[in-house]
């Protein structure tokens, strides 16, 4: 979905394995925005608030630990909650 939305061509095509190929920054991009449209920011901040870990935050969001845990990476929100004296489970 994020590909269509970044309107990324799709005419690539690995006949091998059946699978399109995106170039690197447009996979970077395409990821990015997936974090975004799966877990959004405040969803974090709302779930660190709430004191919930990245269990609970997967769970939530019907997602994989390793995509709650890269998402909370990538926004900073670790840091936003402990600037704001909020203690956290993330």
């Amino acid at each position: 979905m994020a590909h269509i939305i970044c309107d990324h061509d799709f005419t690539q095509f690995d006949a091998d394995t059946s699978l399109r190929e995106f170039p690197k920054d447009e996979e970077e991009e395409a990821d990015w925005l997936a974090g975004c449209l799966l877990i959004p920011r405040n969803g974090i901040i709302w779930a660190g608030r709430k004191g919930m870990n990245l269990d609970d935050l997967a769970n939530h969001y019907e997602v994989s630990v390793q995509m709650a845990r890269w998402r909370v990476n990538k926004t900073g929100v670790k840091n936003q909650l402990r600037y704001m004296k909020i203690k956290h489970n993330l």
